[in-house]
């Protein structure tokens, strides 16, 4: 799922290298890699291409890699053959716009190529900019060219997407990883069998390139022409970088070597990705594309690892094509996007649904339980309240039971006691049950009559009249003592109830 294969094809007029990587995050692997030596040139000399023989060699580059076979169907970055490009450095008026900078390129170049404009696909990087002046790399290719380049490819089943300059791709080959290295100016010196390509880099951009035919033979010739190119660049070279098939001479190197006393070195592309031990045996048994012969697989290195911002002279319906492409990958991953995250906002809020459902539920029996508590609890209150209720009134029953009421007592015995009689003082002992009575009779007769009437009252026990006092003449004072019958006396309650049937 987070793999990309990614193939480099370097096509030379001599030679097409191919480089197979698999890129894992920012980690790069060598796949697979072929070389083939080209023993007669695919472009006549009418600048048209034998598609037939270079289609050919394509197919039988990718069916005989090591260690596997290149499948058709990748994404291929492709570079045309520096001979058939060209390419120069323009220094513009800073205050260019961008928008302006490409009519302002095209303006320069119509003065420098002998081509019309409209024959050719063209693109540009800016490659330095300071407060006077843009640097800015213009490269360009016949048409015709690109479009039968491109015609092949796809008849190997490949699917080109970028059309590179060489030097892009030789400088995606040796950029150094080590920060201390980084602020260097580095000269890059490739070469080929019958190209010279210069570049020159400080902090890793391009000064100054340029491309020169020679030949091998002469090596006197190519000393001078890498002489008067860095005569070129006003500051000092630190490191020299040589890359290219031609070096596999070791006598060309040495030479080199000998005449730059600055630090010179065999460029070394393997730093770039990652090779297997198992893949390195294959490709140590096949002597064209042994690791010692890692130079030659520089251009091809540096066009997998590919960099967005470099030159691409691919035509542009191909480079329609695939901002199209671009755009609708972008479209697919926002939408999926979309889609994954309305997903995941549903799923989150059926999840916070639920557990907002969960805890309200557990809050509603939390509150039930809490409820049926203090349900319990007042219902032992009440209950307890009851039976206290009921032990009172059972209580009081038992106490009015025990007691009756004196006013009504007295009331009911006053009934008893004749109209006539005047009663001065009535007494009631509680404790002797006895009524202690004072009164004054009209007469002996009076008193007699009080007597019978008193005998005849249900609650009395008996009654202690003096008949001495029956003697006197007149109106007669007598003291009565009456003793009661406790047991006979109504129940205070009784008697409430009775009252109240009454009313």
């Amino acid at each position: 799922m987070f793999n990309s294969y990614t193939l480099g094809l370097d096509i030379q007029e001599q030679n097409i290298t191919a480089i197979l990587i698999k890129k894992t995050f920012s980690r790069k692997e060598l796949v697979s890699i072929n070389n083939i030596n080209l023993t007669q040139p695919f472009i006549n000399e009418n600048k048209t291409i034998n598609s037939i023989l270079l289609t050919e060699n394509i197919k039988n580059l990718l069916t005989t890699a090591i260690p596997t076979p290149i499948p058709a169907d990748i994404t291929v970055h492709c570079s045309i053959p520096t001979s058939k490009t060209f390419i120069h450095i323009f220094n513009l008026p800073v205050k260019i716009s961008n928008n302006d900078l490409k009519n302002a390129l095209l303006f320069e170049a119509e003065k420098i190529i002998p081509i019309p404009i409209s024959s050719l696909y063209f693109d540009y990087q800016i490659i330095n900019e300071n407060k006077a002046e843009k640097k800015v790399l213009f490269a360009c290719v016949e048409k015709n060219i690109a479009d039968q380049f491109l015609q092949i490819l796809e008849s190997c089943n490949l699917n080109p997407t970028t059309f590179n300059l060489k030097n892009n791709a030789i400088i995606n080959a040796f950029k150094s990883k080590k920060k201390k290295n980084i602020q260097d100016n580095v000269l890059i010196c490739d070469i080929d069998s019958t190209i010279l390509s210069l570049i020159i880099l400080k902090n890793q951009k391009i000064q100054i390139t340029d491309y020169l035919h020679i030949n091998l033979s002469d090596i006197e010739n190519i000393l001078e022409q890498i002489k008067n190119f860095i005569q070129k660049f006003p500051e000092k070279i630190n490191k020299t970088i040589l890359n290219g098939s031609a070096l596999s001479n070791n006598e060309i190197f040495n030479q080199i070597k000998n005449i730059f006393p600055r630090e010179v070195e065999l460029g070394n592309p393997w730093t770039q990705i990652h090779v297997k031990p198992k893949i390195i045996e294959r490709i140590n048994k096949k002597p064209e594309i042994s690791k010692e012969k890692a130079i030659s697989f520089a251009s091809a290195i540096g066009l997998a690892l590919d960099n967005q911002n470099n030159i691409n002279l691919i035509p542009e319906n191909i480079k329609e094509q695939k901002l199209i492409q671009k755009f609708v990958l972008l479209t697919n991953l926002i939408s999926s996007f979309l889609i994954i995250y309305g997903l995941l906002a549903i799923y989150f809020s059926i999840i916070t649904w639920a557990d907002l459902n969960y805890q309200e539920k557990y809050y509603q029996i939390t509150k039930n339980s809490i409820d049926r508590i203090e349900s319990g609890g007042n219902y032992q209150t009440l209950r307890d309240n009851i039976q206290k209720f009921n032990s009172e009134v059972i209580t009081e029953q038992k106490i009015e039971k025990t007691l009756y009421s004196l006013s009504t007592f007295l009331q009911e015995f006053r009934d008893y006691v004749p109209k006539n009689i005047k009663i001065t003082k009535i007494n009631f002992d509680r404790n002797s049950q006895l009524i202690l009575l004072d009164g004054i009779a009209p007469d002996r007769n009076a008193v007699i009559a009080l007597k019978k009437s008193l005998e005849s009252y249900p609650l009395q026990k008996s009654i202690d009249l003096p008949l001495a006092s029956l003697v006197q003449k007149g109106k007669i004072s007598f003291i009565a003592k009456i003793s009661i019958n406790d047991q006979k006396l109504p129940p205070y309650a009784m008697i409430n109830s009775n009252q109240n049937v009454k009313k």
